[in-house]
């Protein structure tokens, strides 16, 4: 089944201080977010077709979503995003010389446990030009779920521009029903499968200025932002906008939550018009 998410990456404010202002648009369960440093700022589901939106970004920040659907089943669509009437560059148009970080990633190792195989993800990033002092580095586990995860979402970021072409395969899904996942053969080469795809994925021109791939591999997103060549491609003059109140944290996790939550609604009616606060564990 091909991808239904479409998502959307712009770097909103001044040369020195930037945030990245998400959109997630899934065609398929009609779902379509703004997120900004992680939080949601604008849920657009229920705008079915052509529509301009305001959405406020933080640090007093308007701007102005429009899109637009294509084809005779509004099977594609076009994004904008503008403020006072200009547009701003989604983030695989920036016209910089050269990415301003380098990135690298690899898997140093694979366990099992009781819940399934996890891998060792290790990360550095640094801005170019600056000091070693200046790089961060960062570790993880995580499990083949989470790489297919992120694959749709860098995909995605990717859809409509030349580049996609050049995302690296993920490795398929081995069911344990066919395949012994505690093997070490079959961690071996599951291992060295997705850090081939890690160091190649890390490798995408512009992959440091997507937030999902900086979030996955734990590493801040402020170190990934843009330097642009040209000035002129910052449109927005914005206060600092402030730490999120209740942050979503991981994407990755709070998908699993989501659902669970979406279930447990449907599971629980009353839970709908109660007003009471219900919490779910990661699933």
């Amino acid at each position: 089944m091909g991808n239904s998410m479409y998502t959307k990456i712009w770097h909103v404010g001044s040369q020195s201080s930037k945030v990245a202002v998400v959109l997630r648009h899934d065609t398929l369960i009609k779902s379509k977010r703004i997120f900004v440093q992680g939080k949601c700022v604008a849920d657009l589901s229920s705008e079915k077709f052509d529509h301009e939106s305001f959405v406020p970004i933080g640090g007093g920040a308007v701007v102005v979503l429009k899109v637009k659907c294509r084809g005779i089943f509004s099977t594609s669509y076009e994004y904008e995003l503008l403020y006072h009437g200009t547009v701003i560059p989604e983030y695989t148009d920036i016209k910089d010389s050269a990415d301003s970080c380098k990135l690298n990633a690899w898997i140093t190792d694979a366990v099992v446990d009781d819940t399934g195989v996890a891998f060792i993800v290790s990360a550095t990033l640094r801005r170019k030009g600056s000091a070693s002092g200046a790089e961060v580095i960062a570790k993880t586990e995580k499990r083949y779920s989470d790489f297919l995860m992120l694959h749709r979402m860098v995909t995605s970021a990717y859809r409509g521009n030349a580049v996609v072409e050049r995302v690296p395969t993920l490795p398929p899904r081995q069911f344990k029903i066919a395949v012994n996942h505690s093997n070490p053969e079959f961690l071996r080469q599951r291992r060295d499968e997705l850090n081939t795809y890690l160091i190649k994925l890390s490798k995408m021109p512009r992959i440091t200025y997507n937030p999902d791939m900086l979030q996955f591999l734990k590493l801040p997103e402020s170190i990934g932002m843009p330097i642009y060549a040209s000035p002129d491609q910052v449109v927005v003059n914005m206060m600092a906008v402030p730490e999120p109140e209740t942050p979503l944290g991981d994407l990755f996790a709070n998908k699993k939550t989501e659902d669970a939550e979406k279930r447990n609604k449907t599971q629980n009616p009353s839970l709908k018009s109660s007003g009471q606060d219900v919490s779910y564990g990661q699933m």
